[in-house]
Formats: C-alpha cells, sequence, structure tokens
C-alpha cells in the first residue's frame, strides 16, 4: 500500500489470511515429504503471502481503484494474447475448459499469495515506487513511461533463468522475447500500481496470466 502509515490486519483479516493460506499449506505436505526444495520454498512463500494479501485486501480505496481499472484490464488482456500466442505456436490450445476451473483456481491462488513477497512486491511495489518520483520532473508523462519500461525490462530479465538456456547464441536470440512480453504486460501493471495506490490489481492481473499460462502451456 502506498499512502499506509502502518501495517495491521484486524478483524476479519486473519480470516482472509486462513482462506488464502490453505491451499498452499495442502501443496506444502505434498511436495515437502518427497524432498522437493525447491517447490516448498516456493510454497512456503505462498503461504507468507497470505499475510500481506490480507493486508491488501483490507485495505483499499474504491476510487483509486476505479481509476486503474484501465491498466489493469489492459495488463490482463496483453498478458492473455501473449499466452495464447505461445500456446498456439506449442499445442494450439488455448481456450480453457469447465473441467480446468478448479486447477485454474489453485494456480491463481498460489500465484496471487506469492506475488506479495516475490515479484509484484519486488518489481512494481518496491523498484518501480522508488524509480518513479511524480514530483520530481516537469516531464511527467515521459518519465512515467520510460521508468515503468525500465522497471519491466528488469522484470523480463528476472525470468531468463526460467528458460535453461546454457548457450549464448540461444539466449540472444530468445531473450528479447521475452522482454518485450514483459515490457507489454509490466508497463500496465506499473500503471496500474501507481493509479490504485495498492498491489491488489496488479496482482490479481499478474496471478490471471499466469494461472491462464500454467493451465494451457504445462
Amino acid at each position: 500500500m502506498r499512502d499506509s502509515d502502518r501495517f495491521s490486519i484486524p478483524g476479519w483479516g486473519w480470516a482472509i489470511v486462513l482462506a488464502l493460506a490453505i491451499k498452499p499449506l495442502f501443496e506444502l505436505t505434498r511436495v515437502l515429504p518427497r524432498e522437493l526444495w525447491v517447490l516448498s520454498t516456493w510454497m512456503l512463500c505462498c503461504v507468507a503471502g497470505a499475510i500481506p494479501a490480507a493486508f491488501a485486501i483490507r485495505h483499499q480505496n474504491r476510487e483509486k481503484l476505479m481509476r486503474a481499472l484501465p491498466s489493469f484490464v489492459a495488463a490482463i488482456i496483453l498478458g492473455y494474447a501473449a499466452v495464447a500466442a505461445s500456446a498456439l505456436s506449442r499445442s494450439g490450445y488455448t481456450l480453457l475448459a469447465w473441467r480446468h476451473a478448479g486447477f485454474f483456481a489453485g494456480q491463481f491462488i498460489l500465484y496471487f499469495t506469492v506475488c506479495f513477497v516475490l515479484e509484484e512486491v519486488a518489481f512494481r511495489g518496491a523498484i518501480d515506487a522508488h524509480i518513479y518520483q511524480p514530483n520530481d520532473s516537469n516531464k511527467k508523462q515521459l518519465v512515467a513511461w520510460v521508468s515503468a519500461i525500465f522497471v519491466s525490462i528488469l522484470w523480463g530479465i528476472w525470468h531468463l533463468p526460467l528458460l535453461g538456456i546454457s548457450d549464448a547464441s540461444t539466449l540472444i536470440s530468445v531473450a528479447p522475447g521475452l522482454i518485450f512480453a514483459h515490457v507489454i504486460i509490466g508497463v500496465p501493471l506499473s500503471f496500474c500500481w501507481r493509479t490504485s495506490g495498492t498491489l491488489l490489481l496488479p496482482t490479481i492481473a499478474h496471478a490471471l496470466i499466469d494461472a491462464y499460462r500454467t493451465t494451457v502451456l504445462f
């Protein structure tokens, strides 16, 4: 929360924490006995993320959220388009069927909570908030776009190790496409964060995109 002066989760906020933590806790009981340490650590991050997620849900400004809706919708549309294009090139499967609803919902919860510990809290909440200071320049629009693009490029670079590429030539050929995809999604996510003053909408958009990607590509 950009404008919050203290961290607190009063009353029913803890019920939200519990509801969000159930799925990652269940998955943790499955992966931990199998000594899958990377997945186990990721699930622990999901569990921990339920706390700041509940805080964000409890502290919202309806007017700011409404102003952030265009960038929120833009991020989802661009993200789904990017995933669908990748799916068409690999498998031809792009639509979600009812039989996938449960899996999709579970993935959404995991990505939603983990983003409050890893990606969104880092790239939008911390880096973007540090780099973009709207009162520092008279060229606000230019600064706003350039800074959003820069943060999104960093976000794309963050994902390069997931490709598992071992040679430089393949990295050079693949990296620009990956970074470009994260720029077209990340820029509206930055504007969504700046306008709403909360990570709630950017994280929902991020989680919806990642859940769709996992459902149709893996």
